[in-house]
């Protein structure tokens, strides 16, 4: 991070690439992540929930957050 604070390219690059990593695992078992997301976060946090605010930060670094929320075939 340079010093203004600002994210360098790379480091959005990477932090997207993370991001879309997240929600392909997400949806190769949703069941099971949301049952051990209800269970960690005491059921007050859905898996639909946490791609929504995914998909925030992804729209927020320049990429496409609606493929958190609508998913990959949008």
């Amino acid at each position: 991070m340079s010093a203004t604070g600002a994210l360098r390219d790379d480091e959005v690059v990477e932090l997207t690439e993370m991001l879309e990593f997240l929600h392909d695992w997400m949806d190769s078992a949703p069941d099971a992540l949301g049952e051990s997301l209800a269970r960690f976060t005491g059921e007050g946090y859905t898996l639909d929930e946490l791609r929504a605010d995914l998909g925030r930060f992804v729209f927020l670094l320049g990429g496409d957050g609606g493929r958190f929320v609508h998913g990959g075939d949008r």
